[in-house]
């Protein structure tokens, strides 16, 4: 697992802007330390048995959007459990971002990492683009941590 981990980091910091990089790199730090803590529900175990860390899909979770990276490349990289988490943290082109962030909610590794997305976007200032985006991330946080998915 710690090969996928690898091949992950390196591909995120490959194709992505230096910018976006350090976003995704705090991303998956904040995920790796929600394994086993606040997060420890969300560990998830796949149809083998395997452990499956979070943070493998925080290195993953902008690549579909932002690079020429598709979800089969994920699937064929990373496996089919990957594919369904990243394509979970992908938004659609024709939902609001309101539609986007219940959707996240519906598959649990996409809410944990999704969690640490809009917390990293909330906690560092010149991440994000506009002041404007501000409520808009505070509206997903409080949607984020609702009990109920509507």
């Amino acid at each position: 697992m710690n090969n996928k981990i690898e091949l992950a980091r390196t591909l995120a910091r490959t194709l992505h802007t230096p910018e976006t990089w350090a976003h995704v790199e705090r991303v998956a730090v904040k995920v790796k330390a929600m394994d086993g803590e606040l997060y420890s529900h969300v560990e998830y175990i796949n149809a083998r048995g395997e452990w499956f860390p979070l943070n493998l899909v925080a290195y993953l979770h902008d690549l579909v959007e932002d690079t020429p990276v598709t979800l089969d490349t994920i699937e064929n990289l990373f496996g089919r459990t990957v594919r369904e988490a990243v394509d979970g943290i992908t938004r659609r082109t024709n939902e609001t971002y309101a539609e986007y962030i219940r959707r996240t909610m519906t598959n649990p590794i996409s809410h944990a990492v999704k969690i640490a997305d809009v917390g990293d976007h909330l906690n560092q200032e010149n991440t994000i683009p506009s002041a404007s985006l501000l409520p808009r991330y505070w509206r997903a946080w409080k949607t984020l941590h609702e009990k109920d998915v509507a």
